[in-house]
């Protein structure tokens, strides 16, 4: 497994609304900040139409994602499609975390993930992830025009990334192990009008090939022999699932898998923080993820400014005057 020469201040796990939103404000702290995501803006960006984000109105949720996301960027922080496996502490303010191949350190996490695109676990995939492997059409087309690729599903998301790629890349091949799609009709019928998307049902996908990136895969269809499709990426769209196994003695957690949080979204772990979905919250909103992101973030910037030994207090942006008003500092 590969090291990083970098050392990061936090390292986010999660790349939606929660885990951008951190971002945000670690990042506008100066702290060096990177989130690590299989896809971008988890189930938010799955949805067709949020209407209920204050300010904004209606819109696409993987549109209202991508803003997260630019914003988290360009306020300094950086964004790294992949899958964390492991993390391992070594001192009280130094954590190794393993995502895909590689290695990274970390002074402090915020776990910020909901559920998890689905992994088929088929060879090639893990090594092949962030190198053309991805979960997330949407997140990556910009850099698939003209290229040829497979997505791998037959719900609503598959078919989603499907119309998406069908409108940048040279060839879509489109496999799904029934030969029945579980995607809504509206979905079935505009991809019926995209002429550069090849149907293989009933198949099975046996292996993502490539080295330093994917050239192809190998699917068996029902009563025929393996055969290889050459393409330059692969989406696997296959759902989402609830994967907290890697935190199992790391962090407390319920009943329900869900991570311990106190009112500042710190764990039970010091230098861990959790907010959104992942943790005991009772609301699973867009908007409350988002503040709880911000929260997770402030309590760590106090925890790494108190280590540091500056000036920093749990109120960043506001004093106490008396006890009843609050001034902007």
């Amino acid at each position: 497994m590969a090291s990083s020469d970098k050392q990061y201040d936090v390292v986010i796990i999660g790349g939606g609304p929660a885990g951008l939103t951190a971002a945000l404000y670690t990042a506008r702290r100066n702290l060096s900040t990177v989130i690590i995501s299989k896809d971008l803006g988890g189930q938010a960006a799955t949805t067709s139409v949020i209407e209920n984000y204050p300010g904004v109105g209606a819109i696409d949720g993987f549109e209202l994602m991508k803003k997260f996301r630019d914003q988290a960027v360009s306020s300094g922080a950086e964004f790294k499609l992949g899958e964390v496996h492991k993390i391992t502490q070594q001192a009280e303010d130094k954590f190794i975390v393993d995502y895909n191949t590689e290695q990274i350190e970390t002074r402090s996490i915020i776990l910020a993930f909901g559920l998890t695109p689905r992994s088929l676990n088929v060879p090639g995939e893990a090594e092949l992830v962030g190198k053309g492997v991805t979960y997330s059409a949407a997140a990556v087309v910009d850099t698939l025009r003209g290229k040829t690729v497979a997505v791998i599903g037959g719900g609503n998301s598959a078919i989603e990334s499907v119309n998406v790629l069908a409108a940048v890349a040279k060839q879509v091949y489109l496999v799904h192990r029934r030969d029945k799609f579980r995607a809504e009709a509206v979905l079935l019928e505009t991809m019926a009008q995209c002429k550069n998307v090849t149907q293989v049902l009933n198949a099975q996908l046996k292996q993502i090939a490539g080295e330093n990136n994917v050239t192809g895969i190998v699917v068996q269809q029902e009563g025929k022999a393996e055969r290889t499709i050459v393409v330059d990426a692969v989406c696997i769209n296959a759902g989402f699932m609830s994967k907290t196994n890697f935190l199992d003695g790391l962090v407390d957690m319920s009943e329900k898998h869900e991570v311990i949080v106190t009112a500042d979204c710190r764990t039970s772990k010091t230098g861990i923080f959790a907010a959104g979905d992942v943790t005991t919250s009772n609301c699973k909103q867009v908007v409350v993820s988002a503040g709880e992101g911000c929260k997770a973030a402030l309590a760590c910037y106090t925890y790494l400014g108190t280590k540091d030994g500056k000036n920093v207090s749990v109120n960043q942006d506001w004093k106490v005057s008396s006890n009843e008003h609050f001034i902007r500092s």
